[in-house]
């Protein structure tokens, strides 16, 4: 029942969002993120390599921030990982693709970074990504 009613939130103040983001404040966002997981700290228990190495990927193949001419995967994903304050673990880089799917299991990850962080970027950059990961599912389904 927590679930659907959670997610039920979710689905609607991401709507309220995508139509206009100053309509979702920042107490808004916090309440439903408290009422998820609890207290916020947890936020990094949450998001495992999988979510953080689809963020890298995602980060990449939008070209906000590509991975350097002679950067190794692992330094990309340590550098990523840094810039937005997730931890990094081996195991982001160890399935590191240049060409992220936001198919099957992918989805699960997808929402979990639009929760925690896509709020960590900036305005400009938040928008960026979203309006990629809108344009990727459109054309792949």
């Amino acid at each position: 029942m927590k679930d659907k009613y959670l997610q039920s939130m979710y689905q609607d103040l991401w709507e309220a969002y995508c139509r206009n983001p100053e309509d979702v404040t920042e107490e808004m966002f916090m309440r439903l993120v408290h009422d998820y997981v609890g207290d916020i700290r947890n936020v990094d228990e949450i998001l495992k390599a999988p979510v953080k190495r689809l963020f890298c990927e995602i980060m990449n193949h939008s070209k906000l921030n590509v991975i350097g001419a002679r950067e190794s995967v692992a330094d990309y994903c340590i550098r990523i990982c840094a810039k937005y304050e997730l931890t990094y673990v081996e195991n982001v880089r160890k399935y590191f693709s240049y060409k992220p799917s936001l198919k099957g299991n992918n989805k699960k990850h997808l929402e979990l970074i639009k929760l925690y962080i896509l709020p960590k970027l900036t305005e400009k950059d938040r928008l960026y990504i979203e309006n990629y990961i809108i344009s990727e599912t459109n054309i792949h389904g």
